[in-house]
C-alpha cells in the first residue's frame, strides 16, 4: 500500500550543544554585540509559491498564510503545520525535471530541508516586507529611550519584545540578498526624505538674513570664493561632504535600532542583561555611535568622485608631461637620421621602390592571373592587366570576360577592404556626411549641457537663492524656460544672467545656420518640408512623449484618448475611403455609425503605437501621423497639429528634448544631400554614373542599368543623385551603407543574444578603469608607430582639451568654451576624433539590435542604461584615452603638413596624389571651394584615420563578424593589422615621393614602425632580464616548458628575481597594442624551433601550423572565431570545467551543487571590471583569497592605475601539476591502444607498441625539460624529490626521470595469455582446424628486446626509432634498403627503381658480399642493428 502521507514532519529535538543552544537563545533575545551561533552557510533554493507572495491580487492572502506558519515555526509548534503550508513555503523545485514542468507543475515540487537550505526568492520578500516596520521601530526608540531614561521605565524592551513578536510573524532574511534587501528598504526611503529636509534648509536664510549683520557677512564670503575657482571648488565639495554627512549621519542615528549590525569603526555598547535606564542610556549611545559613523561614511561619498577624477587628470598628466619631455630627448636623433637618409634621393628609394615592385609583381600581376585562370579566364596572360583601382568601375556581366572575372576578383576583396565596394573618392564623401552630423549633434549637446549645467549652478548660487523661496529644481527649470524663449524668440537674449548668455548664443546660431541650410534645400513641391520650418518665426519645433518615452501610454478611458478619438471620428466621416476601412474592420452586423465610433479608437491606438518604432525618423513619424489624419493643413501650410492631437501625442515644453528634436532631423537631411550631390558629381567624373541609360550602358558593357531613382534619409530633400544611371550595384553600393550581416541583429531572439555580449564585452573593457587605463597609456605607441614625437604638438595640450570634454562642460568661461567645443566640432568633423574601436563597435552593435523593433520592456533597459550618467562617463573616459593620442598625431600633421605646403595649394594636390592615392577634390561637400587650411585638416585627417585604430575604417566583413557570436573586439586586431600595412605603405610612397620633406617623414615612420613592432619590447626584456638575471632565453625556455598554452607565444617579462621558483611576471601582450600583429611570427619560430628540437616530421609539423591552438594560423585567426567572454562563460559551465582545465563543478555534484557553483562561477566571469578590482582589491587588504590567491596591493594599485598587471607566479604549483601528469602517465599510455586486440598481429603490435613508447616519452621529455627549467627559477632537486616522495612515487622512479633516462612501460603479459586463450577458443568454437601462431599474435620476444633497447634512452636525445636506420651498403642483388619513417605507424620499405641487365657477378663482386646466416636469413650486421620489426621486413624482401 502507497504511503499516503505526503510530507514527513521534521525533528523538533535539536542537533545542537547545550551551549550552542543557550548561545543561540541569548541571541535570539537580547540581539546584543554577541557572535550569532556560527553554522555551515543554507544553500539558496527556488520555490516557485513565493513569487505570489508580490502578487497584488493573491499576495494579502499568501502573507497571512504565510504569518500563520511563520509564528507556529518560531513557537516549536511542528505538529500544527498543515501539508498545505508546507506546499506553500516548504517547497523546492526539482532541478531534474524540464524547465516548464520544473516551475509550473506543482506535483514535481521535493520538500525543502529547512535547515540546510534556505527559499531565495521568500528571502528577498522577507527583507522588503520588514525593512520599513524596523525602520519605524527603530525611530520609536528615540522616544522610548528618552522616557526610559528619564522614569527608568521599560519601553524600549516592550518594544524590543513586540518587534520580536513581529519578526517571528514575518520571518527575518538570513540570506545576503535579503539582508539588501531589507536594508534597501530600511534605509533608502528614509535617507530621500531627510536629504530632502537638508536641502531644502535653504528656505530658511529668508530669516538668517533678517539677523543683523548676516547679509553682509554673506555677500562677503561669496566674493571671496567665487573670485578663486579653486576656492570655490573646495567650497562645493565640502558643501557635498557636509550634506552628505549630514544626511546618512541623521538618517544611521534615526532609523538604526537594536537589529543593525555592529559599527566598521566604533565598538557597540553591551546592552546584554541591561533593562530600564540603563538599556536607554546603551541604546541611546549605540544610535550616537550609529549616527557618527554614517556621518563618516556619508562626507566620504563626495570624496569618491574627486578621488577618481584626480586620479585620471594624475594620469593623463603624468603620461602627457612624460611623453612630451622624452620627444624633445630623442627627437634631435631621430631628425639627425631622417634629415641625413633624406638626403639620398637614389639609394634608399631604389631598394623601397624594389620592395613595392616585387610585392605587385608576386601578388598583383602573377596571383591575379592565377585567380583568373581558376574563374576560366586565360586571355589575361597576354594582355595588360587594368589598374587596381579600375576593378570597381566593372560589372560581373561585362562583355569582356577579363573585366567581369576582375570585378568577381574585386568583388571577394572588398569583404576586407575598409572601403569594401565603395572608390575611396565615395568612400570619403560618405565618411564626410556622417561626421558632419556627428560633428554638429556633439556641439548641440555640449551646448545644452553647458546650459543646464550653469542653470545648475545658478540655480544653486549663493547670492540668487538667498532671498528666494523657489527651491532650486525649481530655479533650473525657470532659467531653461527662459533660454527656450530666446531659441523661439520669445525673450530677448540680454535678459538671461550674464554667464548663459554666450552659451546660449553660440546654441542660437548653430540652430539658426542649420535651420537655413534645411530651408534652403526644401523644394517648393515638398508640404511636410515646409511644415518642419514654417509656422513660426522660429525654426524651433516642441517634441512629443510618444515619440522620446518608451513607456509614453494612454488609456481609452482618458478624457485625452476620448477626446482624440472624437476627432478621428469627424475625419473618418468626412473621408469615404475611411469610412469603408471602419466598416470593413466591423464586419457585418455593426452598424455604420458604431463601425466610425469604433474604428476612430483603433487609429488612435494605431497613432500611438507609430511611436513605439526604435530608430526611426521622428519627422517619418510625424508625417505618417498627419497622413493617417488627413491634416493637409499641417503637412501644406506648417500649420500646428490641433491642441487635442498635440495633448494626445504629450507635446512637451522641454528645452533639450526639443532642440535635438528640431535639429537632428534638418542637419542630418542637410548633410546627406549634400553627400548625395557630391556623390553625384564625383561619380559623373569619375566614369561610375551618368545622365543617360545609353550611355551607362556603352561605359558599362552591361545592358543591365538603372536609375538611381529615391534615396533614404533626405525628409523631403532631392537630390541630382536621383536622376543618374548606372548598373544596380553600383547604384545600391552608392544609396546604403548596410553590412552584409545586419539583417541577424533584427531577429529578436538572436538580438537579445547580441546584446548580452555586447553588455559583457562592455564590462569587460569600458567598465573596468584598469582596462581603461591601459587603453590609455599604451595606445601611445599609434602616435610612436610613425615617429610622432617632439614639440609639433604637445600631448599635455591634448590631455587638457579630453579632460575639458569630460568634468569641465559648463564650467569653462566663455572663450575657453567656444574653443573647447570648436575643437572637439573639427575633431569629429575631419575623422580624428569620436572613432573609437571598442565603444563605437559595442554602440553600432546595440544599435543594430534595436533597429526597426517595437520597443519593448528589455529594449527599454538596455537603452536606459546606456543613457546612464556614470555608463556616459565611463565611455567618455575609455574613448577619452584614444582621442588624447588622435588629436596630438592630428596637431602634429598639421604642423608638418604646414610647413610641408608653403602656403601652396599645388604641394596639397601633389601630397594628395603621392600619398593618399586620389585626386584632392577642391569642393566641400557643401558646394564652397576648398582652402588649403580645409586641404591640411583633411589631409591630417586622412594620416590619423589610416594609420591608427579607426572604426570607420573597420572592412565590412569584420563588422559582420561583429554580428555573430563569435570573437571578442573584432574591430581592434583587425585595425592594428590594417594600420601596421598602411604604415609601411604610406611611409614607402613618402620616400618614393621624389619629395626630401616627405621623404624625412617616410624614414620617420619605418623607425617608429620598428621602435613599435619589435624594438620596444626587446629593450625591455632586455633590460629585465639583466636586472633579475631571468634573461630572454630564460624566460622563453619557461614559456615552452612551463607556461600555460595560452601563453606560449606571448611576450613574457620578469620583473624580480627567482626565489625557490617563485618570482614576479608581466605579460607584455596584454600592453602592446601590436603584439597581435607579431605573434603569429612568433608562433611560426616557435612551431619551428619545436620541430628541431623534438624531430616533428613534416606532415605533423604542417597539421600544427594550420590547425594547433598555439600555431600561426589559429593565431591569427583566433580574435575572429573564438567564443565571446560571454557565450564562453555558459560553454564552460555546460561542460564543467574552464578552457584552461580548472573545475567548475564535479560529477559527483548533486544538481543544486552544479547549478549554485555555475551561477557563482557565471557571476564572476561577467562581472564588469570594477568590480572585479574591488575584489581583487578586497583580497590583497584582507587576505581573503579570490579566484585561488590572495593578491598583492602594490601589484593591483599598479594595474588600475598604469593597465600593467604584474603578478606572482610560482613554478612549484606547476611542479604539482607536472608530477600530476607523470602519475597519469601509465593509466592513460594504452588507453587508445590496438595492442591487445584480437586483429592485431605481426608487426602491427611492434609497431603500436613503439608508437606507445614514443608517446610515453615525449611526455617524459616535457616532464624531463620542464623539471630542468625549474631548476633555473631556483627549485632544488630535493623539493622536487620531495614532492615525488609525497605524492607515493617510486624512488627508482624519481632517480630516472631526474637523471633524465627513459623509464619504459612494459606491455601487460596476463592481457596478451588471455588474448592467444581467446583467438583459441573462437577458432575451436568453428570448427577450424587453423592453428594460432602464438608469436605473431604476441611477439613476446622482440616486445622484450625494445624495452631492452629502450633502457638505454636518455630524455636529452632523440627518440632512438625515429632515427633514419640505415643498413650497410647495398648490394645490386638487393637493391634494398630499409628507412624507418620518424613518427609513422608503418615500417615502410623505401625501394630503388630496378637496373638494366647486369653482366654475371665476379669472383672479386661475390667477396664483398656479406655472409647471410642460414638460421636467422640475415647478415651479422642485420642482426646486430636492424630492430625485430626491421629484421622481419628484410627477410620479407629477400623472400
Amino acid at each position: 500500500m502507497a504511503d499516503n502521507v505526503p510530507y514527513k514532519y521534521r525533528k523538533s529535538d535539536s542537533e545542537l550543544t547545550e551551549n550552542e543552544v543557550l548561545n543561540a537563545v541569548k541571541y535570539q533575545t537580547t540581539k546584543n554585540n554577541l557572535e550569532e551561533p556560527k553554522s555551515q552557510p543554507k544553500d539558496s533554493v527556488f520555490n516557485p509559491f513565493s513569487i505570489l507572495l508580490a502578487d497584488p491580487t493573491l499576495g494579502t492572502q499568501m502573507w497571512i498564510q504565510k504569518f500563520k506558519y511563520n509564528k507556529k515555526i518560531a513557537d516549536g509548534k511542528l505538529d500544527e503545520v498543515t501539508d498545505q503550508e508546507r506546499l506553500l513555503f516548504e517547497s523546492k523545485v526539482d532541478p531534474k525535471q524540464p524547465f516548464l514542468k520544473r516551475i509550473f507543475s506543482p506535483k514535481t515540487y521535493l520538500q525543502r530541508d529547512t535547515e540546510k537550505e534556505v527559499d531565495a526568492v521568500g528571502e528577498v520578500m522577507e527583507g522588503a516586507v520588514t525593512g520599513l516596520p524596523l525602520a519605524g521601530k527603530a525611530a520609536l526608540e528615540l522616544l522610548t529611550t528618552g522616557v526610559d531614561y528619564k522614569f527608568d521605565t521599560n519601553l524600549t524592551k516592550k518594544l524590543d519584545e513586540i518587534t520580536d513578536e513581529f519578526l517571528n510573524y514575518t520571518g527575518e532574511p538570513e540570506t545576503l540578498a535579503g539582508q539588501i534587501t531589507q536594508m534597501g528598504t530600511q534605509f533608502a526611503l528614509p535617507f530621500g526624505v531627510v536629504n530632502k529636509l537638508i536641502g531644502n534648509i535653504g528656505k530658511l536664510k529668508p530669516l538668517i538674513g533678517k539677523v543683523p549683520g548676516m547679509n553682509k557677512i554673506g555677500e562677503y564670503g561669496s566674493k571671496i570664493i567665487n573670485k578663486n575657482r579653486f576656492i570655490k571648488s573646495g567650497a562645493n565639495i565640502a558643501q557635498r561632504m557636509g550634506t552628505g554627512a549630514l544626511s546618512l549621519g541623521a538618517t544611521d542615528l534615526i532609523f538604526s535600532g537594536r537589529e543593525r549590525i555592529d559599527p566598521m569603526f566604533l565598538e557597540r555598547t553591551n546592552e546584554e542583561g541591561k533593562t530600564g535606564k540603563e538599556l536607554a542610556a546603551a541604546r541611546f549611545a549605540n544610535k550616537v555611535k550609529f549616527g557618527k559613523e554614517g556621518a563618516l561614511l556619508g562626507a566620504g561619498f563626495p570624496l569618491i568622485g574627486v578621488a577618481a577624477s584626480s586620479a585620471v587628470k594624475g594620469i593623463g598628466y603624468g603620461v602627457g608631461v612624460t611623453y612630451d619631455l622624452a620627444g624633445r630627448v630623442v627627437n634631435p636623433l631621430v631628425t639627425a637620421v631622417t634629415k641625413a637618409a633624406a638626403l639620398d634621393p637614389i639609394v634608399l628609394p631604389s631598394i623601397a621602390k624594389a620592395v613595392r615592385s616585387n610585392a605587385d609583381v608576386i601578388f598583383n600581376q602573377f596571383g591575379t592571373r592565377v585567380a583568373l585562370t581558376g574563374l576560366g579566364r586565360t586571355r589575361q596572360w597576354t594582355q595588360q592587366l587594368p589598374d587596381y583601382n579600375q576593378w570597381r568601375k566593372f560589372t560581373v556581366d561585362d562583355i569582356d570576360p577579363v573585366k567581369s572575372g576582375l570585378k568577381k576578383i574585386d568583388n571577394a576583396i572588398s569583404a576586407i577592404r575598409s572601403a569594401g565596394k565603395n572608390t575611396a573618392e565615395a568612400l570619403f564623401i560618405k565618411g564626410s556626411a556622417s561626421r558632419n552630423i556627428r560633428a554638429s549633434a556633439k556641439k548641440i549637446q555640449d551646448l545644452l549641457k553647458s546650459i543646464e549645467v550653469k542653470s545648475y549652478d545658478l540655480a544653486k548660487g549663493f547670492e540668487k537663492t538667498y532671498n528666494s523661496n523657489k527651491t532650486s529644481p525649481s530655479l533650473m527649470d525657470q532659467y531653461l524656460d527662459e533660454v527656450l524663449e530666446v531659441l523661439e524668440g520669445k525673450r530677448k537674449l540680454s535678459n538671461l544672467p550674464q554667464v548663459m548668455q554666450n552659451t546660449v548664443k553660440m546654441l542660437k546660431d548653430e540652430i539658426t545656420k542649420i535651420g537655413k541650410a534645411y530651408k534652403k534645400f526644401i523644394p517648393d513641391d515638398d508640404s511636410f518640408a515646409h511644415a518642419l520650418t514654417g509656422g513660426t518665426k522660429s525654426y524651433i519645433k516642441k517634441s512629443f512623449s510618444f515619440l522620446n518615452n518608451p513607456g509614453y501610454a494612454m488609456p481609452a478611458s482618458d478624457p485625452i484618448f476620448i477626446n482624440a478619438a472624437k476627432f478621428a471620428e469627424k475625419v473618418i466621416r468626412k473621408d469615404k475611403n475611411l469610412i469603408d476601412e471602419a466598416i470593413a474592420a466591423a464586419g457585418k452586423g455593426v452598424s455604420k455609425a458604431q463601425a466610425i465610433k469604433d474604428y476612430s479608437g483603433v487609429m488612435i491606438r494605431q497613432i500611438l503605437q507609430m511611436g513605439k518604432v526604435d530608430n526611426r525618423n521622428p519627422m517619418e513619424v510625424l508625417r505618417k501621423v498627419g497622413e493617417r489624419l488627413n491634416l493637409d493643413d499641417f503637412l501644406k501650410q506648417g500649420e500646428e497639429l490641433p491642441d487635442v492631437i498635440n495633448k494626445l501625442l504629450g507635446q512637451e515644453r522641454n528645452l533639450k528634448n526639443n532642440v535635438l528634436f528640431t535639429t537632428a532631423n534638418m542637419m542630418s537631411s542637410v548633410s546627406n544631400k549634400q553627400m548625395y550631390d557630391s556623390l553625384a558629381r564625383v561619380m559623373l567624373q569619375d566614369g561610375q554614373v551618368f545622365t543617360s541609360a545609353a550611355a551607362a550602358r556603352a561605359a558599362k558593357g552591361s545592358p543591365n542599368v538603372v536609375q538611381i531613382g529615391r534615396v533614404e534619409g533626405l525628409n523631403g530633400l532631392k537630390t541630382t543623385l536621383s536622376d543618374l544611371f548606372t548598373d544596380a550595384e553600383t547604384a545600391r553600393i552608392l544609396t546604403t551603407n548596410r553590412g552584409p550581416l545586419d539583417i541577424l541583429a533584427e531577429i529578436p531572439g538572436y538580438a537579445t543574444m547580441l546584446q548580452f555580449k555586447a553588455g559583457v564585452q562592455w564590462g569587460k573593457t569600458v567598465g573596468s578603469p584598469a582596462t581603461g587605463s591601459r587603453n590609455f597609456i599604451t595606445a601611445a605607441d599609434f602616435a610612436l608607430m610613425r615617429g610622432l614625437i617632439g614639440g609639433r604638438a604637445s600631448v599635455t595640450n591634448s590631455v587638457k582639451m579630453q579632460l575639458d570634454d569630460i568634468y569641465n562642460s559648463g564650467k569653462l568661461a566663455g572663450n575657453a568654451e567656444q574653443k573647447l567645443l570648436e575643437n572637439i566640432e573639427e575633431g569629429i568633423k575631419y575623422g580624428a576624433l569620436d572613432e573609437n574601436i571598442v565603444v563605437t563597435e559595442l554602440r553600432e552593435l546595440l544599435k543594430a539590435t534595436q533597429k526597426g523593433k517595437n520597443i519593448g520592456s528589455f529594449d527599454s533597459m538596455i537603452k536606459i542604461a546606456g543613457e546612464a550618467r556614470i555608463v556616459e562617463l565611463m565611455g567618455k573616459l575609455y574613448a577619452g584615452g584614444d582621442h588624447v593620442w588622435k588629436w596630438y598625431g592630428y596637431n602634429w600633421y598639421k604642423s608638418f603638413l604646414s610647413d610641408y605646403a608653403r602656403k601652396d595649394m599645388g604641394r596639397m594636390k601633389q601630397w594628395f596624389s603621392k600619398v593618399a592615392g586620389r585626386e584632392l577634390d577642391m569642393l566641400n561637400n557643401d558646394g564652397s571651394k576648398k582652402t588649403l587650411d580645409e586641404a591640411i585638416k583633411e589631409a591630417s585627417a586622412y594620416y590619423v584615420r589610416n594609420t591608427m585604430p579607426t572604426y570607420s575604417k573597420v572592412p565590412p566583413l569584420i563588422k559582420g563578424v561583429r554580428n555573430l557570436p563569435l570573437g571578442n573586439f573584432v574591430a581592434f586586431p583587425a585595425e592594428t593589422l590594417r594600420g601596421t600595412f598602411n604604415v609601411m605603405n604610406i611611409s614607402t610612397k613618402e620616400i618614393l615621393s621624389g619629395d626630401p620633406i616627405l621623404r624625412e617623414m617616410g624614414y620617420r615612420g619605418l623607425i617608429g614602425m620598428f621602435t613599435t613592432q619589435g624594438a620596444k619590447g626587446l629593450a625591455l626584456m632586455k633590460t629585465y632580464g639583466a636586472l633579475t638575471g631571468l634573461t630572454q632565453d630564460l624566460m622563453k625556455e619557461y614559456q615552452a616548458n612551463l607556461a600555460p598554452g595560452y601563453q606560449r607565444n606571448s611576450q613574457l617579462l620578469a620583473v624580480s628575481k627567482a626565489v625557490k621558483g617563485k618570482f614576479k611576471m608581466v605579460d607584455l601582450s596584454t600592453i602592446l597594442p601590436y603584439d597581435y600583429v607579431q605573434r603569429p611570427w612568433r608562433a611560426l619560430n616557435n612551431a619551428i624551433q619545436k620541430k628541431e628540437v623534438t624531430s616533428q616530421n613534416s606532415m605533423n609539423f604542417m597539421l600544427d601550423l594550420m590547425f594547433a591552438e598555439e600555431g600561426p594560423v589559429r593565431e591569427l585567426l583566433d580574435p575572429f572565431i573564438s567564443t565571446p567572454i560571454g557565450l564562453e562563460a555558459l560553454n564552460d559551465i555546460r561542460r564543467g570545467y574552464t578552457k584552461n582545465g580548472k573545475r567548475i563543478w564535479g560529477d559527483l555534484d548533486t544538481d543544486e551543487q552544479k547549478m549554485n557553483k555555475s551561477f557563482d562561477y557565471m557571476t564572476k566571469a561577467l562581472e564588469p571590471g570594477a568590480i572585479t578590482t574591488l575584489r581583487q582589491l578586497y583580497s590583497s587588504i584582507t587576505g581573503v583569497p579570490y579566484k585561488g590567491r590572495v593578491y598583492d596591493q602594490q601589484d593591483v594599485l599598479t594595474g588600475l592605475f598604469t593597465g600593467v598587471k604584474p603578478y606572482d607566479v610560482d613554478v612549484n604549483r606547476n611542479i604539482d601539476f607536472l608530477i600530476n601528469d607523470y602519475s597519469r602517465i601509465r593509466t592513460k599510455a594504452f588507453q587508445a591502444s590496438d595492442l591487445y586486440d584480437l586483429d592485431a598481429y605481426g608487426d602491427v603490435v611492434t609497431e603500436d607498441f613503439i608508437n606507445i613508447q614514443r608517446n610515453i616519452f615525449r611526455e617524459q621529455q616535457r616532464i624531463y625539460r620542464a623539471f630542468k627549467t625549474a631548476q633555473k627559477f631556483g627549485v632544488s632537486k630535493y623539493a622536487i624529490k620531495k614532492e615525488m616522495k609525497e605524492r607515493n612515487i617510486s624512488r627508482g622512479d624519481i632517480r630516472r626521470i631526474l637523471s633524465g633516462k627513459y623509464d619504459p612501460l612494459p606491455f601487460s603479459e596476463d592481457r596478451f595469455e588471455n588474448k592467444i586463450k581467446d583467438l583459441r577458443k573462437i577458432e575451436k568454437d568453428r570448427g577450424s582446424n587453423r592453428m594460432i601462431n602464438k608469436r605473431s599474435f604476441y611477439p613476446k620476444m622482440e616486445l622484450k628486446s625494445i624495452l631492452r633497447k629502450l633502457k638505454r634512452q636518455k630524455l636529452d636525445e632523440e627518440f632512438m626509432y625515429d632515427k633514419i636506420i640505415t643498413t650497410d651498403p647495398p648490394r645490386f642483388s638487393e637493391g634494398l634498403t630499409s628507412i624507418e619513417l620518424p613518427q609513422s605507424n608503418t615500417q615502410a620499405a623505401v625501394q630503388t627503381p630496378p637496373l638494366p641487365p647486369q653482366p654475371a657477378a665476379t669472383q672479386v663482386a661475390s667477396a664483398t658480399t656479406a655472409p647471410i646466416n642460414p638460421a636467422t636469413g640475415l647478415t651479422t650486421v642485420e642482426t646486430a642493428l636492424l630492430s625485430p620489426s626491421e629484421q622481419a621486413i628484410r627477410l620479407k624482401q629477400r623472400v
